[in-house]
């Protein structure tokens, strides 16, 4: 599946997404989706997953890339969330192509050909950028106000940020939702299906285009919330911190992204909703899988069952640790020497234990500002 570059011809592997893209992309057939990535309190990423059938082989363009909704997705420093893509088999285990190009705008891409059948899309990014909150505003948002007959109102801030999730929720981009959009923003928000009899409560009590619900409809239902409530808003706060919001309304916990598909040889190509769930386990086995193919080896010293790969392109590093022995091993991995760089741990010199038999990534790396250069140095020193 990953065609290996010889080390030689490595340096010139790196085309832009310019060169890569089709020339005549607006003949070719499109699917497309939005979904999210959240972050859990624990610092878990989750987000939406996605299938997608193609019935003939075809040659393919895929993009990905942040979605502004609000204040997500960007920082003040002008660096961008990074989304990336890993198109695996229908099995969920085998890696068949990574979003390897970037743009000036932060759009990720990849140009391939896919053969004919299912393949599990999983979004992926590194917590790089992405990550929870250093500390909370000290001023919280009112939600409600209550008029003199003790009529229960939603604030404008609050309208606001139910607008922004719409927003976030309409995965298809129609301006309505659908069942199933609002039953994946149901799960995210109270962990539940959305039933029979909840939809049911739903078509009775506003009104829906083409058996979707709209903007002023998805409002209606927040409002027969706080009523219910009776202007108590801790429900409302569940929903608004599940989906990314901080106390000030402000969607920092979250980031928004649009997925395109473009098939060249396929007009009924099928993209759909699959999960919304965190994909740790499934991306580290796909990002280690990439790596060994595609990065650069290093022995390390005295090891002989033990290889640092490294792979760097001109937007991100990614160090992974292959043991091959039969005992466990912790490495220290230091990237303290590199320039202009950050690491998905938070630290650039980090403890990694590797189980026998087994690989682990070390480091995810992105730069700290994109319109400097990024440079990885990584040294590494064996603790048992």
């Amino acid at each position: 599946d990953l065609t290996k570059p010889s080390p030689r011809r490595r340096k010139d592997t790196k085309a832009s997404s310019k060169e890569l893209m089709p020339a005549n992309l607006k003949d070719w057939n499109v699917v497309q989706s939005k979904g999210t990535f959240f972050l859990d309190e624990d610092g878990d990423i989750v987000n939406h997953v996605y299938s997608l059938s193609l019935p003939q082989d075809s040659d393919m363009w895929i993009t990905m890339q942040h979605l502004k909704i609000g204040e997500s997705g960007e920082s003040l420093d002008g660096t961008v969330t990074d989304t990336a893509l890993l198109v695996l088999k229908k099995d969920g285990t085998s890696l068949v192509a990574f979003t390897e190009n970037k743009d000036s705008k932060g759009k990720y891409s990849l140009r391939c050909s896919l053969r004919a059948g299912t393949y599990i899309l999983i979004p992926f990014t590194t917590g790089c950028r992405l990550k929870l909150r250093k500390d909370m505003p000290t001023k919280e948002a009112k939600l409600i106000s209550k008029d003199t007959d003790g009529r229960v109102n939603l604030t404008r801030a609050f309208r606001k940020g139910l607008e922004e999730i719409f927003t976030m929720v309409d995965l298809d981009g129609n301006g309505l939702l659908s069942r199933s959009e609002f039953n994946w923003y149901n799960l995210r928000t109270s962990g539940e299906e959305v039933g029979d009899d909840e939809w049911q409560v739903v078509e009775d009590n506003i009104e829906l285009e083409n058996g979707e619900i709209t903007l002023n409809g998805f409002i209606k239902l927040n409002e027969m919330e706080a009523d219910d409530n009776e202007g108590d808003t801790d429900d409302a706060w569940v929903t608004m911190t599940s989906m990314g919001f901080n106390k000030s309304l402000i969607l920092d916990e979250a980031c928004p992204f649009m997925l395109k598909i473009y098939s060249h040889d396929c007009a009924d190509t099928r993209l759909r909703v699959i999960g919304l769930k965190s994909c740790k386990d499934k991306i580290d086995t796909a990002i280690c899988a990439f790596v060994i193919a595609k990065g650069e080896p290093m022995k390390v010293k005295n090891m002989k069952d033990l290889t640092l790969y490294q792979y760097v392109n001109d937007h991100r590093g990614i160090i992974v640790v292959d043991n091959k022995s039969k005992s466990k091993i912790e490495i220290q991995l230091d990237c303290s020497r590199s320039r202009n760089v950050v690491s998905h741990t938070g630290s650039l010199l980090t403890t990694v234990t590797v189980l026998p038999q087994s690989s682990v990534v070390g480091h995810c790396l992105l730069p700290l500002d994109d319109s400097k250069e990024f440079r990885v140095e990584c040294e590494e020193s064996i603790l048992t």
